[in-house]
């Protein structure tokens, strides 16, 4: 049965407690956490597979070819033993020893949570790569909806435990 309320201001007080438990519950549920690092894999994923994305919401593209000099350079690697096991000399997928992709981890922000490398090395080299056409942190319209059903059922979860 569904709760009736005598003013205005009683439901305003019930529904700003009822928010902050949800809130309580995705922070100490640690929500935002779970949610970034399946956010990272999936970019992880999809770019190792050899797609970007330019923008949010827009469809995933396959990489730009590697040039001939720099699959040369990553045959020679790879003869070294120095090319990453995710990355083939002629496959192009940002990954030539792993670093710039494996640095990537979740950040908690106030509305959410965001995606981006760690350290300034490999900050600049997405930055680098964006600039030369090869944006891979954004997510396509697919995977948008494949997370945000992802986090709704976690939510869904948390809101069935406080509302019952």
């Amino acid at each position: 049965m569904a709760k009736t309320y005598n003013s205005m201001d009683d439901f305003i007080k019930d529904f700003d407690k009822n928010v902050k438990q949800v809130q309580t519950k995705l922070e100490e549920n640690k929500v935002w956490d779970e949610f970034g690092w399946e956010i990272v894999e999936t970019i992880k994923k999809r770019t190792r597979q050899g797609f970007g994305v330019e923008s949010n919401e827009a469809s995933k593209k396959k990489l730009d070819p590697l040039t001939t000099k720099y699959r040369n350079r990553r045959k020679s690697l790879k003869k070294q033993g120095r090319l990453s096991t995710d990355a083939t000399p002629a496959k192009s997928n940002l990954t030539l020893q792993g670093g710039m992709i494996d640095s990537l981890a979740p950040k908690r922000i106030d509305d959410g949570v965001r995606v981006e490398p760690t350290g300034e090395h490999n900050k600049d080299k997405t930055k680098w790569n964006a600039d030369k056409g090869r944006s891979y942190l954004h997510l396509s319209k697919p995977e948008i909806k494949r997370l945000t059903k992802s986090f709704n059922d976690k939510l869904d979860k948390i809101l069935d435990k406080i509302f019952g």
